[in-house]
């Protein structure tokens, strides 16, 4: 179901992913700050940003490759 409007209804808000480990918001936030700020594309920061989310989320070794794989 979505919402027919150019506003975003709480039900849609609900159903946000949110990471389930919380304690690594500040090392998301920081890796994302560090590659605003930087010019190199595909750095080890970005991998550590994908690393720290997969993480965050919970996902499995499997989940993390497939995913990976899958955005290239």
């Amino acid at each position: 179901m979505e919402n027919s409007n150019n506003h975003v209804a709480n039900y849609e808000i609900d159903n946000f992913p949110i990471p389930l480990v919380d304690r690594l918001y500040g090392l998301v936030a920081a890796c994302v700050k560090s590659l605003e700020r930087s010019s190199i594309k595909g750095s080890w920061r970005q991998d550590l940003l994908e690393a720290a989310v997969a993480v965050s989320f919970g996902l499995s070794d499997e989940d993390i490759v497939t995913v990976l794989n899958a955005v290239g």
